[in-house]
């Protein structure tokens, strides 16, 4: 008879006795339970019964696996290969103990979730060699996923799929995932969870399932360019047409998805619905609704009414700077007709911070962010004396939209701020972004890049999300502050560009969906004759001269198909699948300065003196118009 282990043994042993009530707490337990009451007590997400009390804050960190576990993942594909089921089921048992949101790379160089890369090989595998690989493990399959089901719990049945890839089970909980999706609102989402189910070799290996949702997919992509004939061309061209696309979930895929789901669970359907629009991403542009405009300034926020353009409001991010008392000038923000227009620069010289121009709403706040030890005006006047180098750090400000009154401030200026949540002196790289109901922006502290979920009503932040460990610090080097991390949020997505990394994740999971790492550009040798210049000698307009041939920052564009973006390090056009990350194109940068515009159909830039537009899947040349050209024949 195999001895059992001491240790587990004394803890199984502690624990009755402690539940039985037969051992007498020990004064050290008795420290450790009051110390935990004292701090419930003092938590302001508990104390108070606000919208933060049902889901309190929770930190995810997937990680890139280690080598140990993207050799085993490799050496499951050769396996699976040569159809060595032995051997698949040995390290499918041992990959089942690792956690499944850990980040491996396939063989096109994207990094997937452990759980979608198992779940892939398997899928690969001709049926015969499936089916027997699961005949011992689908039982077991079925009772967790029957559990996972019963207690609506999308973690578990995430974890079904990374316990038992090659089982019916996991494709059922794919198709669960996808349904919980569609329910909220989230169409990209659940089309992520489909795109594993039809990621199969040829028709007649795959499942009768994943047949049907391919079949059914395949109509969506047929039938969705639906010729009209357009009545204006029917006199000089009866053969002309126009296309319409049809959103990519279908009536039939949505109403086989809700009735194939319905068997798997006896309870009633999860009744949270929603429709959840992003609001557009409003770059160094103003924000307005119905009566206001919103926009920045340099002391704050103004709010004009539409109307007739008078100012509602005015807020002022911290008390007026002592530098314009001194002068007797007012701030052009707060009265700009008495103001002198011509000291207007002083601001920018005297201000203790330069905020971007960055403004973005909801139904109720506006938000924006000011920067601290970190603007351009600070950088630019390299004689201001310091007693000691700060660190840049920025915060979140909301205000209400009717009145101008600070709701809550993310981020601390100071680390003895109290008045202020959340993330503490950490770099936030631009107001949060609302899908309809939460708040999301990406910051960087000393640990690296986190996508923060944030609740619009307190500031408290809700879930944090760990995205990597950038190259080059924002905290450090003024040019990764400025180019930012561009964040687009729609139907349950959230596609987020770094300056390493273009990532999907997934908002309703939380867990990173798929990555594709930007190239790095090799460090160019100095030529003969070329003038090295120490770092610290170079000005701004060296930096702006070496940032010159990159195009312009912006959040990536998403289509019914595509995810186009720039890479930061070379300049290239990416069109990239935007719900499983695969690379479609890459244009070289040289074309455009300015990202314009992009669909299914074409990407339009600018460049300094012309317009041009490229196909996203081919990277052929549409058209292209000389800007130059309209400007010789405007007069006047």
């Amino acid at each position: 008879m195999m001895a059992r282990n001491p240790v587990a043994q004394f803890s199984e042993r502690t624990v009755a006795e402690v539940r039985t009530g037969r051992a007498e707490p020990s004064f050290a337990w008795r420290c450790i339970v009051l110390l935990g009451l004292l701090s419930i007590s003092s938590h302001p997400a508990i104390c108070c019964g606000d919208e933060t009390s049902l889901q309190p804050e929770t930190t995810v960190v997937p990680l890139m696996a280690d080598r140990r576990i993207q050799h085993t993942v490799q050496q499951l594909a050769d396996a699976a290969d040569t159809n060595d089921l032995a051997s698949v089921r040995r390290l499918l048992r041992l990959l089942s103990s690792s956690d499944p949101r850990l980040l491996v790379a396939d063989p096109t160089g994207r990094v997937l979730p452990l759980h979608r890369r198992m779940f892939e090989i398997c899928g690969w595998m001709n049926a015969r060699n499936r089916s027997q690989l699961s005949a011992q493990s689908s039982q077991a399959a079925r009772v967790m996923l029957h559990e996972a089901v019963s207690r609506h719990n999308t973690d578990e049945l995430i974890r079904v799929i990374a316990m038992y890839p090659e089982t019916t089970a996991a494709e059922e909980a794919h198709l669960l995932l996808a349904r919980d999706a569609l329910n909220r609102g989230f169409g990209r989402s659940a089309e992520w969870w489909l795109d594993g189910l039809t990621a199969q070799r040829t028709d007649f290996e795959m499942t009768p399932q994943a047949r049907v949702i391919r079949q059914l997919i395949q109509i969506r992509r047929t039938e969705s360019q639906i010729e009209i004939t357009d009545p204006r061309d029917s006199e000089s061209d009866p053969e002309r047409t126009r296309w319409e696309y049809i959103p990519p979930i279908s009536a039939v895929l949505h109403q086989f998805i809700q009735e194939r789901t319905r068997r798997m669970e006896s309870d009633a359907e999860d009744t949270i619905t929603g429709d959840f629009q992003s609001l557009p991403w409003t770059t160094w542009h103003a924000t307005a609704d119905d009566q206001l405009m919103f926009r920045r300034s340099f002391e704050g926020v103004t709010a004009h009414r539409l109307k007739d353009g008078s100012i509602c409001w005015h807020y002022t991010a911290n008390e007026p700077n002592p530098a314009f008392r001194q002068l007797g000038v007012q701030d052009p923000d707060v009265n700009p007709v008495e103001s002198n227009s011509a000291i207007w620069s002083l601001q920018l010289l005297f201000a203790e911070h330069a905020g971007v121009g960055v403004i973005t709403s909801d139904r109720d706040n506006v938000y924006f962010m000011v920067e601290h030890d970190a603007s351009d005006s600070i950088q630019r006047f390299r004689w201001r004396l310091r007693e000691k180098p700060s660190t840049p750090h920025s915060q979140i400000i909301a205000l209400d939209k009717r009145t101008g009154r600070r709701c809550w401030t993310l981020g601390s200026r100071t680390d003895a701020d109290y008045g202020s949540s959340g993330l503490g002196k950490a770099w936030i790289f631009a107001p949060p972004v609302s899908d309809g109901q939460w708040l999301y922006c990406v910051y960087e502290d000393a640990v690296g890049q986190w996508l923060a979920c944030v609740a619009p009503k307190s500031g408290l932040v809700q879930w944090k999300l760990f995205l990597c460990q950038p190259d080059e610090s924002a905290q450090s080097q003024p040019r990764e502050r400025n180019r930012g991390v561009l964040l687009t949020i729609q139907q349950g997505l959230a596609w987020i560009q770094s300056s390493d990394w273009v990532s999907c994740v997934d908002l309703l999971s939380r867990h990173v969906l798929w990555g594709v790492r930007q190239q790095t550009p090799e460090p160019k040798e100095p030529e003969d004759g070329d003038i090295q210049f120490p770092r610290w000698a170079m000005n701004d307009y060296d930096e702006v001269a070496r940032a010159a041939h990159f195009v312009q920052p912006r959040p990536p564009i998403i289509t019914s198909r595509h995810l186009v973006t720039a890479d930061r390090h070379t300049g290239d056009i990416l069109c990239v699948d935007a719900i499983n990350g695969r690379l479609q194109q890459r244009i070289p940068g040289d074309p455009f300065r300015i990202l314009l515009h992009a669909d299914d159909q074409q990407i339009v830039g600018a460049a300094p003196h012309r317009i041009a537009a490229y196909g996203p899947l081919d990277g052929e040349l549409r058209w292209q118009h000389d800007t130059l050209e309209s400007q010789k024949t405007i007069v006047g």
